[in-house]
C-alpha cells in the first residue's frame, strides 16, 4: 500500500506538461523510495547482495542529500533525453566516473549512486511513455542536458 501511494503522489505531482522538473519534496520521496528498494537488490563481485549493517544504516541514506540531489537531477536528464530519443549514457558515464574518483565515497554508496539513478530514470521513463517529445520539448531537454553534463 505504501508504494502505491507513493507513485500515486509522484506522479500525480508532475507538471501536465511533459517537460518536468523535479521539486525538492519529489527528490525526497525518490530517495526514499530508492533506499527502501536498495538493501538485497544489489550483487556484489563475490555474488553476494549488499545488506545493511544494521537497522539505522538500512533507513538513513548512504550519500548526503546534495549528492542524491544531483543524481537526481541527471537521472532526470538522462530519463528526458531518452525520451526525446538523445543520447543521455555520456552524462551518467561522467557522473559514475566522477563519484568513483572520490576516495570518500565506499562501495555501498556508490552502488547506492547507481541503484538511485535507475530508479529515478525507470520512473520518469515510465511516466512519459504515453506522451510524444516535441521539436520544443526536445530542444529544451537538449539545454537541460547540456547544464546538468556541465556539473561533472
Amino acid at each position: 500500500m505504501k508504494k502505491i501511494v507513493f507513485f500515486v503522489l509522484l506522479l500525480s505531482s508532475f507538471a501536465a506538461n511533459a517537460a518536468i522538473t523535479l521539486t525538492t519534496t519529489q527528490k525526497d520521496l525518490i530517495a526514499k523510495h530508492s533506499l527502501h528498494n536498495f538493501w538485497g537488490k544489489i550483487e556484489l563481485a563475490d555474488g553476494t547482495h549488499l545488506e545493511p549493517k544494521n537497522e539505522a544504516e538500512r533507513t538513513t541514506l548512504p550519500v548526503k542529500k546534495s549528492i542524491t540531489n544531483k543524481v537526481i537531477d541527471v537521472a532526470e536528464a538522462s530519463a528526458l533525453s531518452s525520451w526525446c530519443e538523445l543520447p543521455w549514457q555520456e552524462n551518467f558515464k561522467r557522473m559514475v566516473n566522477h563519484y568513483q574518483r572520490q576516495d570518500s565515497l565506499n562501495e555501498t554508496q556508490q552502488a547506492f549512486i547507481s541503484f538511485l539513478h535507475g530508479m529515478t530514470y525507470t520512473l520518469i521513463k515510465k511516466k512519459l511513455e504515453k506522451t510524444v517529445c516535441t521539436h520544443q520539448y526536445k530542444r529544451k531537454v537538449h539545454e537541460l542536458s547540456k547544464l546538468v553534463g556541465q556539473r561533472y
